[in-house]
């Protein structure tokens, strides 16, 4: 399946070598920031390894010279790490989402499927991460990550930028009884992001976290998604329900420097 401007209309595509990124153009030269496609593996290493290399290396086409590149041992959960200065290089704990207002520190999670979120409070020149899966979007990952930059940080939902990457699309995010149960208990507004075809259910995974942002404040127009399904596209993205144990992980960044 080709990749059309409509599916990336409000992102632009940049390669440095073999690294290819997409871009808000909005807010590029706001701040640092891209969502990554397949990063190039080396191979003979752990995949613990093989991220850390591929950060290491989309840090520097990305030209992000903060001194800490903070990493999440994320875990589908919706807890919120606030950093602060010293900022350690592993957030300590299980966290799926990070904050901070430090010039010092580079924001980054890491995907294959689940929709990386990246956010920019005007302000007050806070930035976030988040790594959103079905389990943390029902459990208001997102929502969680505004709270805290308003609560902790002592920014506004309304000053907020969100950019949404590539993820798994409804076209192919199936979904069981089961999960379908807990999407119903959890979210007031499951019709709108579950769609029936033909007795099969599909999850709209995007939409669920445009909702939570619009509902806490976000304007709409300051949501940008990119609409580029991980499983649709397999020359571009790892897709963990296409490749089970053999998908690798895209990488999204986000710094103040």
């Amino acid at each position: 399946m080709r990749i059309t401007s409509s599916d990336t209309e409000r992102y632009l595509f940049k390669q440095k070598g073999a690294i290819g990124y997409f871009v808000c153009p909005d807010l590029d030269g706001t701040f640092i920031h891209g969502f990554s496609t397949k990063l190039p593996s080396a191979g003979g290493c752990s995949r613990t390894e093989e991220i850390n290399r591929q950060r290491q290396e989309f840090c520097s086409a990305l030209q992000i010279k903060a001194p800490s590149l903070l990493r999440l041992q994320q875990v589908h959960g919706d807890r919120i790490f606030v950093a602060k200065e010293p900022v350690s290089l592993l957030a300590p704990g299980e966290y799926d989402g990070v904050v901070t207002d430090s010039t010092q520190v580079a924001l980054s999670v890491v995907t294959a499927d689940c929709l990386p979120i990246l956010i920019y409070e005007q302000s007050k020149k806070i930035i976030g991460a988040v790594h959103a899966g079905w389990r943390g979007a029902s459990s208001g990952i997102l929502r969680n990550a505004l709270a805290a930059i308003q609560q902790t940080l002592g920014g506004s939902p309304q000053e907020c930028s969100i950019l949404m990457g590539p993820a798994l699309r409804p076209c192919c995010f199936e979904i069981q009884h089961d999960v379908l149960k807990i999407l119903q208990e959890r979210l007031s507004y499951w019709p709108q992001v579950i769609n029936t075809i033909q007795n099969r259910f599909y999850f709209d995974l995007q939409l669920t976290n445009v909702l939570q942002a619009t509902q806490m404040g976000v304007p709409h127009e300051n949501i940008w998604t990119l609409d580029l399904c991980t499983f649709c596209h397999p020359a571009w993205f790892h897709s963990y329900r296409r490749d089970k144990s053999q998908a690798g992980r895209m990488i999204s960044f986000i710094s103040l420097s």
